[in-house]
């Protein structure tokens, strides 16, 4: 469904964002 791809992908940003500061830091 549409809405599972959009979780997915939500979560797919989230764990990038989290990856990102990770690196930062």
């Amino acid at each position: 469904t549409g809405g599972r791809y959009a979780l997915c992908s939500m979560c797919i940003g989230v764990g990038q964002g989290i990856a990102l500061i990770i690196e930062r830091v």
